[in-house]
């Protein structure tokens, strides 16, 4: 028998195949969650998830990433149960990270094959996290500060097991594809909203609205709440534009990225998050100035161009009031949204004034924000009591110590981006940094609109923008022994 007809002396899996294979897998998985039953989807688990889970995650822990990505988008569907007390939620996403955490265990550690590297993470990190727990001795609300501090511990552990795990360019690939693929899945599911008016034009959305003074409707597809719909399509926006630029990329390849930017634009759209538009078209910005070719911008634009055409079509006061709503971005008067963003940081300001080192404690924000209520704030929101910018809570919560640490961490990873994609010889991999750089920033413009540190993307991105410069230079160092001449006396037969 021919071993090499089969592959099987062959290390290298064909990425195509896997993915075709992946993608068919999870659109079924996909349909499932949608529309099957409560009890046949725990049957589909039990049955044909959770074997794939045992045999294959131990051999290969990314294959649960892509499971990851569609926990975290598909919200409202991934969730188990919610605690009646508290705003904190069981979901999908939690049973997959433990699991692909434990395979992550079991494929390094056991083998005796990890090395953890020494990177510029570690510090800003561990220092946080223990200013968290500091802070948890004196603030007024230890349940809330606790499962802050667990979550975001969690998070970063996570993130290192990243590091560590993504060692090769396939496994590269699978994270840069799930980056894709499932806000794509996502946006389908808002486009289907727009299509047949049914969930984007539901009455709580349009009272709320008319609350805020906004004649628009928010769609919020998948998620609770429009802003996490577009902080999460953003990431397939930004990631696929990114990798337009790869040169030697397939025309079909690139036709099918170009297809799922066109519909995720149209669902980011649809949600009017100013928050989402904004963070989108910075790294958009980005990302073109860092690979030098502006023409992509007229590319992009026209694209946007047909696809708002489309829309204006079939919905055309979706438009109208898109383009409203963009006009006033800027508008911080006679706006309600945005004026209670000013109220709340003016709030979270007083609390640094009377607390300056460390602040009032980790989850404190909320729980003091009606003793430091802002006599601006508008009365429709006067219930909201969590911070909608990051940097104010963090300022309130762990005082300027605090600040310092998360402009620390910050700054270190843009600096270690930028320092990445000079230094990265791989033409794809230095495309793929580029993008995360560009999306890591889109997302702490994002979170100077919502303070969202534990969003789990944000997370596998600092991961990956620290992962894919070990891997270019694992390839270089391989591509180096190749070269190599061969020892004296040793002849190629």
């Amino acid at each position: 028998m021919v071993s090499q007809s089969l592959g099987l002396n062959s290390s290298v899996i064909d990425t195509r195949k896997l993915f075709c294979l992946l993608a068919l897998f999870e659109f079924v998985t996909m349909v499932i969650v949608l529309v099957a039953e409560p009890m046949d989807i725990l049957l589909y688990f039990v049955v044909v998830l959770m074997p794939v889970f045992l045999l294959l995650l131990p051999i290969e822990p990314l294959l649960g990433v892509p499971f990851i990505f569609i926990a975290t988008g598909f919200d409202f569907f991934a969730q188990i149960t919610k605690s009646a007390e508290h705003e904190y939620r069981f979901t999908y996403f939690h049973i997959i990270m433990v699991v692909t955490f434990a395979s992550i265990f079991l494929n390094h550690f056991l083998k005796r094959r990890v090395i953890i590297p020494s990177c510029s993470l570690w510090a800003p990190v561990i220092a946080f996290l223990s200013l968290l727990a500091v802070t948890l001795i004196y603030t007024p609300n230890f349940f809330y500060g606790f499962m802050e501090f667990i979550r975001l511990a969690v998070l970063c552990a996570f993130c290192f097991a990243f590091i560590i795990c993504v060692n090769t360019i396939s496994r590269v690939k699978i994270v840069v594809w799930s980056y894709i693929l499932v806000p794509f899945g996502s946006a389908l599911y808002t486009f289907y909203e727009i299509v047949t008016e049914g969930e984007f034009y539901k009455s709580q959305i349009i009272r709320v609205a008319t609350e805020l003074g906004l004649k628009v409707y928010r769609s919020t597809g998948t998620f609770h709440n429009p802003n996490d719909l577009a902080c999460f399509l953003m990431i397939g926006i930004i990631i696929g534009f990114g990798l337009l630029f790869v040169r030697k990329g397939g025309f079909f390849i690139k036709l099918f990225i170009l297809s799922t930017i066109g519909v995720t634009s149209v669902a980011i759209i649809a949600t009017f998050s100013r928050a989402g538009w904004l963070s989108t078209i910075c790294a958009v910005f980005l990302i073109v100035y860092l690979n030098r070719r502006w023409s992509y911008l007229f590319l992009l634009g026209g694209l946007l161009v047909l696809m708002l055409a489309f829309v204006a079509v079939r919905s055309p006061e979706i438009v109208l009031s898109a383009v409203h709503r963009f006009s006033m971005i800027f508008s911080i008067v006679g706006e309600a949204s945005a004026s209670a963003r000013l109220s709340l940081i003016r709030m979270g300001l007083w609390m640094w004034q009377d607390h300056p080192v460390f602040g009032v404690g980790a989850g404190g924000f909320a729980y003091l924000a009606y003793d430091y209520l802002d006599p601006n704030m508008p009365r429709a929101l006067l219930d909201v009591v969590f911070p909608h910018t990051l940097q104010a809570k963090i300022l309130a919560e762990e005082g300027l110590i605090g600040i310092t640490i998360a402009v620390w961490f910050f700054v270190t990873v843009v600096f270690e981006g930028i320092r990445s994609v000079r230094r990265i010889s791989n033409e794809y991999l230095k495309t793929v940094e580029i993008s995360l750089l560009a999306l890591f920033v889109a997302y702490i413009i994002n979170f100077t609109f919502a303070a969202d540190l534990h969003n789990n993307i944000f997370w596998i991105t600092v991961s990956m923008i620290y992962a894919v410069p070990l891997v270019d230079l694992s390839i270089a160092r391989s591509d180096g022994e190749n070269s190599r001449p061969a020892p004296h006396g040793d002849h190629p037969v």
